[in-house]
């Protein structure tokens, strides 16, 4: 469906974009399990049907510049992901202004705790995210305190990938009123960076971002992969041309991935991380 269609849908229906990409992603491929508690906030899991034996597990954080974002809504990512096999894990955690930098994290690697406890069956897990949810995966990969914290003798994170990530950032950068970056970092901003943490042993990486991508600059990934490079890690950067910081999010779902080749890379990576 051409974003013309959707457009004439969105309009007849008077939906949301995500209501209508949830809508048309619907399958049969999975079971779901709603509105589980882990702790700080509920979460989902997305379970492939007829799986023979264990499946891959990837824990996906959403978006919305740490301040928005329900896990709901991106029922079309998971749905994605469990109907080519994959477990997929999608947790709320708590945001701005409720709660500031660390607390974000604190809750996802409470998020991954769970999931390797009753998802991952002995395996290790995948972390993924778009744009604040790629820069809460990126941490919890590139920070260990953050899962050590949750009492992994070693990290349980197979590989990690990040849709146009928040990974490497000014304040000015934020679409955020004067001085709401410095309440939610507070005097900690280099700690909240990605890139500041990379010595060459975290898991592989897979880096996704839009040529057209005008909310989080492409440099992000740029600059994190070039670190890793330059460290001895390993990371596969891909960047999409005339994609935008939306378009490579929803190129997951089942009636728009005629946006870009995204889901296939994301497969791709995940069945041959060794």
């Amino acid at each position: 469906m051409k974003l013309w269609i959707l457009g004439v849908a969105l309009f007849a229906t008077g939906c949301s974009a995500v209501d209508l990409l949830n809508g048309l992603s619907a399958s049969n491929a999975y079971d779901r399990v709603r509105g589980i508690d882990y702790g700080p906030a509920k979460l989902d899991v997305y379970r492939p049907k007829d799986a023979k034996g264990p499946t891959p597990l990837v824990v996906f954080f959403y978006g919305g510049f740490w301040v928005s974002g329900r896990r709901e809504d991106y029922f079309f990512a998971a749905e994605a992901l469990a109907s080519h096999g994959v477990t997929v894990v999608v947790p709320d955690y708590r945001v701005y202004p409720e709660v500031r930098f660390p607390t974000f994290l604190q809750d996802a690697a409470k998020a991954v705790r769970w999931a390797v406890d009753h998802e991952a069956h002995g395996q290790g897990v995948y972390l993924m995210g778009h744009s604040a949810g790629a820069h809460i995966a990126s941490m919890l990969t590139l920070d260990e305190r953050y899962l050590a914290a949750e009492r992994f003798e070693r990290t349980p994170i197979k590989g990690t990938v990040a849709l146009a990530g928040l990974l490497d950032f000014t304040a000015a950068e934020l679409p955020f009123p004067p001085g709401q970056a410095s309440a939610m970092f507070g005097e900690r901003w280099a700690e909240g960076q990605p890139i500041s943490y990379v010595d060459g042993t975290e898991p592989p990486m897979l880096l996704l971002h839009g040529e057209a991508d005008a909310d989080v600059a492409p440099k992000n990934s740029e600059h994190l992969a070039a670190r890793i490079r330059a460290r001895h890690g390993r990371v596969t950067l891909k960047t999409y041309a005339g994609m935008d910081h939306q378009r490579i999010v929803a190129a997951l779902a089942r009636p728009t991935r005629w946006l870009g080749p995204v889901l296939a890379d994301v497969l791709a990576f995940i069945r041959n991380v060794p």
